[in-house]
C-alpha cells in the first residue's frame, strides 16, 4: 500500500511537470467519458434496470396481428375471453386511454388529462400496492358501477399540492363526478404517463368496447404462472385463438394472439436508437484513447532514459510498467470526474431532444444513479488501463546502454515504437471513418424526411390549447357560442389571417378512435379499418393547407345538415372497393 501511495504521488507530480499533456488527455477523455456516461443513464433507466414490479420478468403482453398488420390492440371483447379461458397466467389486465378528457376539480380550474383506463386487476396483478387508499374493486369494473378514481403520483403532487386527505373527493370528468379512491406510488411506470385512472369497464356499453373487430389504444398484460414458459403461454393463447374463430368467424377474421415480454414491449420502439447511440459514443472512447495512447507513447519515449536508470538500479519491468499505469489510471479518473459534468449536462440534453413519445416510454427521470456512477467509475479504469498499457510495455523494454548511446529519442524510437503509433493512427482512422459513414446516413436521412410532404403547410400556424369547464358551459349552443366568440376575438387580433378549431393536429395522436366499415360491405373483422378521428370546424383544411384530392370540403350547412366525413387518400383507397373517392361512403363503428 505504501509502494501504491508512492506511485500515486509521483505520477502526480508527473503530470504537473507536463501541464499540455495533462490537460489536452483530460479534456478529451472529460468529453467521451461523459457523453458515454450519459448515454447509459438512458440505456440503464430503459433497459437494464428491472421494472417495478413483483417478478417483472414474469409479465408479458398479448397483442393480436393479422397478415396485413403484425401488431394490434386486443379488442375488449376478446380481452374478456382470453381472461376466462387461458390456463398459463395468474392474471391478466387490460389498459387502455382516453385522450380527451377534461376535468374540473371545483375550483374554477379546467385542463386537459390523460386518463388510463384500466380492468379492475390489471394493477393488482402488476403487484403495485396503492400509496394512498386502494385500488379498484370488482364492482366499479361495470358500465353502471360506482365512479371510481385513481390519481398518479405526479399529478397528485402537482395538482393538488400532495394533499394525504384526497381520498374520498369529487373530480369531475366530462361533467361527471368521479370518486378518488386511491393514489399510485411514484415508482409505477406505466405505457404513457397518464394523469388519473378508471375502471375500463364503466364505458363497456360503448360501440368500440361492444365490438370485437374495433381496436382502441390498449395493451393487454399479463403474469405467467410459476414454472411457465412463453411457449407454452402462446400455445396456449394460439388455441383460444382458434376458439374465438370458430366462435366468430365474421368479428374475429384473421386475426391472431401473439404474447411478447413486457419489458421487450414497453422499449420495442427505442431499443436500436439506444444501441445506435451506445455504439456512437462507444466510437468516440476508443478514439479518444487511441488519441490519448499516442500522446502517452511519444511522452514515455521522451522519458527513456528515465525509465532505464531506475530499471539500471533495480526497479523490475513489472514495477516501472505499473508506475506507468498509475499515471494513465489517475488520468482518467481525473477526466472521469470532469465527464460526471459533461454527463450532467448531457442528460439534460438527451431530455430536451428525444421524441416526446420516447419520454412517455421513459415515464420516469434520467438520473446520475449509483449504477451509472458505478459504470463512470469502470469505464475510467478501463481507459486509464486501456491507453496506458501499450505505452508502458514499449517504454519498460529499453536498455540503459542502448539509450545512453542516442540523445535523439526520435533517432532511436525503433521499428516497433513507430509501428505501434503507426497502429494507433491506424485505429483512430478507421473508428472515425465509421463515425463519419453513420452521421452522413444519419443527415441524409434527416435530410429526406425534412424534404417530404407531411400533407399539410404548418409553417405560418400557430397554436392554442383550450379546455372548457362542464360546469359553465352544459349545452351544444352555450359551447358553439364560445367558441364562435372565440374566433371572432382571435380573427381580429393584428396578424392574424384565418381561425380554425380542431380536435387534434395533423401527425400526432388524435383525440378519437372509432372503427370504420365501408357502406356496402359486411361488418366484419377483416372488412373493419381503425381510423384516428379529428373533429374539425369549417375551413381548417384550408388554414392548414391540407389538398383535396376528391369531393369536397365541409361548409356551413354541414352543421346541422346530415353526417359527413372527409377521410384520407390511404382509408380511401381501403374502403372504396372500386367505386370514385367522391362517390366513397362509410359508417362508423
Amino acid at each position: 500500500m505504501r509502494s501504491l501511495f508512492q506511485d500515486v504521488r509521483f505520477a502526480l507530480r508527473m503530470l504537473v511537470k507536463t501541464p499540455s499533456y495533462t490537460l489536452v488527455s483530460v479534456l478529451m477523455l472529460a468529453f467521451a467519458i461523459g457523453a458515454n456516461t450519459a448515454i447509459f443513464s438512458a440505456v440503464n433507466l430503459m433497459l437494464l434496470r428491472p421494472l417495478p414490479y413483483d417478478d417483472p420478468e414474469q409479465l408479458v403482453v398479448v397483442l393480436e396481428s393479422r397478415p396485413e398488420f403484425e401488431r394490434m390492440a386486443v379488442p375488449y371483447q376478446n380481452f374478456l375471453d382470453y381472461r376466462a379461458r387461458n390456463s398459463t397466467l395468474s392474471g391478466l389486465g387490460t389498459t387502455g386511454y382516453d385522450l380527451v378528457s377534461t376535468t374540473g376539480t371545483g375550483d374554477g380550474e379546467v385542463e386537459k388529462l390523460l386518463v388510463e383506463m384500466q380492468s379492475h386487476d390489471y394493477l393488482a396483478m402488476l403487484g403495485v400496492e396503492p400509496l394512498l387508499g386502494r385500488l379498484f374493486l370488482p364492482e366499479e369494473d361495470l358500465p353502471h358501477g360506482p365512479r371510481s378514481l385513481l390519481l398518479s403520483h405526479a399529478y397528485w403532487t402537482r395538482r393538488f399540492a400532495a394533499d394525504p386527505t384526497i381520498v374520498g373527493r369529487e373530480l369531475i370528468l366530462d361533467g361527471v363526478p368521479w370518486t378518488v379512491v386511491g393514489v399510485l406510488p411514484p415508482e409505477h411506470r406505466a405505457f404513457l404517463p397518464f394523469h388519473a385512472a378508471v375502471p375500463v369497464g364503466t364505458r363497456a356499453d360503448e360501440t368500440l368496447f361492444k365490438d370485437r373487430a374495433a381496436r382502441s389504444q390498449s395493451y393487454t398484460v399479463g403474469r405467467m404462472k410459476p414454472g411457465t414458459t412463453l411457449a407454452q403461454v402462446q400455445a396456449d393463447f394460439d388455441a383460444i385463438g382458434e376458439g374465438l374463430q370458430r366462435d366468430y368467424p365474421e368479428q374475429v377474421g384473421a386475426s391472431r394472439p401473439q404474447v411478447v415480454p413486457f419489458q421487450s414491449e414497453l422499449v420495442r420502439d427505442y431499443r436500436t436508437t439506444l444501441l445506435l447511440l451506445v455504439g456512437a459514443v462507444g466510437c468516440v472512447l476508443l478514439i479518444a484513447a487511441a488519441n490519448v495512447a499516442n500522446l502517452t507513447l511519444e511522452r514515455a519515449m521522451a522519458r527513456r532514459r528515465e525509465l532505464s536508470i531506475r530499471a539500471a538500479l533495480g526497479a523490475g519491468r513489472m514495477r516501472l510498467i505499473g508506475q506507468m499505469l498509475v499515471e494513465s489510471v489517475l488520468l482518467a479518473l481525473v477526466a472521469g470526474g470532469l465527464g460526471l459534468l459533461v454527463a450532467v449536462w448531457g442528460v439534460d440534453l438527451i431530455r430536451v431532444s428525444m421524441p416526446f413519445d420516447f419520454i412517455f416510454a421513459l415515464n420516469g427521470a434520467i438520473e446520475i444513479d449509483r449504477q451509472v456512477l458505478a459504470f463512470t467509475l469502470v469505464v475510467a479504469l478501463g481507459t486509464g488501463i486501456l491507453f496506458g498499457v501499450t505505452p508502458a510495455l514499449f517504454a519498460s523494454r529499453e536498455e540503459l546502454a542502448q539509450v545512453l548511446k542516442n540523445a535523439d529519442h526520435h533517432a532511436s524510437a525503433g521499428s516497433q515504437h513507430l509501428r505501434a503509433r503507426d497502429l494507433l493512427v491506424v485505429v483512430e482512422v478507421a473508428l472515425a471513418l465509421v463515425l463519419s459513414v453513420g452521421a452522413v446516413l444519419a443527415t441524409r436521412s434527416l435530410s429526406a424526411i425534412q424534404r417530404s410532404d407531411p400533407g399539410f403547410d404548418p409553417s405560418d400556424v400557430v397554436v392554442s390549447m383550450l379546455s372548457l369547464s362542464p360546469d359553465r358551459y352544459e349545452t351544444q349552443a352555450e359551447i358553439r357560442q364560445y367558441w364562435d366568440e372565440a374566433q371572432r376575438r382571435v380573427a381580429a387580433l393584428p396578424g392574424i389571417a384565418e381561425v380554425a378549431l380542431c380536435s387534434g393536429l395533423p401527425g400526432y395522436i388524435g383525440s378519437e378512435y372509432d372503427t370504420i366499415y365501408p357502406f356496402g360491405v359486411s361488418r366484419t373483422a377483416d372488412n373493419a379499418k381503425m381510423a384516428t378521428l379529428h373533429r374539425v370546424d369549417v375551413g381548417f383544411l384550408e388554414l392548414v393547407r391540407i389538398p383535396l384530392l376528391a369531393g369536397r370540403t365541409f361548409g356551413p350547412q354541414d352543421a346541422t345538415g346530415p353526417a359527413v366525413v372527409v377521410i384520407d387518400e390511404k382509408l380511401a383507397e381501403n374502403s372504396s372497393r372500386g367505386r370514385t373517392r367522391s362517390a366513397s361512403t362509410c359508417r362508423t363503428g
